[in-house]
Parts: structure tokens; sequence; C-alpha cells
């Protein structure tokens, strides 16, 4: 699913499935990977074993080798984002408030991270994670946007995030958020 440019890959390995429109994927992951010095890391999970409600995938790692991607919880009937690292582990980055599902689906060298936040009727909208703050990114564009962001899907390391969002007749189309810095902490808008 991803790799940095030394060469570490991530993905999945589990029980071949239907494919999934979403994550454009035949695979039910059970568990989370890291391909490292011709060996394969398990990163752990967040409690769900069987890969029944999302699965364990890893989607992306930056040069640090910091990995993301979501991870079922116990029972496997919800999944959150999770970031890994070496020396943290697996840890859950929880959901935008009010919500119940979230995936982490890409992350930068400076540990921005960007995805999803899904509430209970499946609703999605877009995340990113700025200095371990999550926050919905259709709060960050300017006054009545022409599109509602449904998940951010790549980040570079100026902190642009490409990803999908939805016209209000619910045609879906890409974007690219371009982050609108100030002298003393950083990103504070999009333009």
């Amino acid at each position: 699913m991803g790799i940095n440019d030394y060469g570490e890959i991530v993905g999945s390995s589990g029980i071949c499935s239907t494919f999934n429109t979403n994550l454009l994927i035949n695979l039910q992951g059970v568990h989370a990977l890291l391909w490292q010095n011709g060996k394969v890391v398990d990163l752990g999970n967040l409690g769900g074993k069987t890969g029944q409600a999302q699965g364990n995938l890893a989607f992306a790692i930056n040069n640090q080798g910091h990995v993301v991607g979501m991870s079922d919880l116990q029972g496997d009937t919800t999944f959150h984002a999770f970031l890994w690292t070496k020396a943290t582990r697996m840890q859950d980055l929880g959901t935008l408030p009010g919500d119940v599902d979230s995936g982490a689906i890409a992350i930068n060298d400076h540990g921005v991270v960007d995805g999803l936040s899904i509430d209970a009727k499946g609703n999605a909208r877009a995340v990113v994670r700025h200095n371990s703050v999550p926050t919905d990114l259709n709060t960050l564009v300017q006054a009545n946007p022409p599109l509602y962001l449904l998940t951010g899907c790549s980040v570079n390391s100026s902190g642009e995030i490409t990803g999908l969002g939805a016209t209000s007749t619910g045609e879906v189309h890409t974007y690219l958020a371009v982050p609108k810095r100030d002298d003393e902490s950083g990103v504070v808008g999009l333009q």
C-alpha cells in the first residue's frame, strides 16, 4: 500500500474477499505489516483480530518509519485510525467527536496525518492531524466551499492535502487543500 524513500513497505496480509471499492483491494486485512530490511514486522492491532469491520491495514509510511492505517477494535465491529512508531508501537488516533470509525491514509515527514472520520450513519469527513490535534478539514476551508471534503488521501512535505469531496448534488471530485500559514503557529487554515 505504501513505500518510503528507504524502500520500507507497508500493507496487510489476510483473507481474499470481495473487491472493496472504498479501499480498492480485495483483501480482508488481518495483519497490518511493515517489510523492512528483508523481514516482515506485524504491527499489531487495536484489539480486532478477524478484519471483519474494515480490517487491520497499513496505508502509508514516512521517511522516519512512522506508519499510519486503520485497525479494527475489540469485537471487530468498528475501526480506528492508528499511528505506529518503533518507540510507541500502535497508537489509537480515535475519531472526531461524535463519530465511531476512522482511518489514517497518509503521513508526511513532519508527522502530519490525513484520512477520514465516519459517523454512525456512515457519513465521512476529511481529517488532518497536526501536532497531535485532529481537525475536521471542512472547518479550515473558506466560507461556502464548492465541495464537502470526505477524505484526505495524501499529504506532502509542504502540508498540501489531496482527497475526495462531494458537491451539493453528490458528485465526487478530487481536491487540493493548500495550507495558509502565519508566522507563529504554522497551519491556521486553508486557501
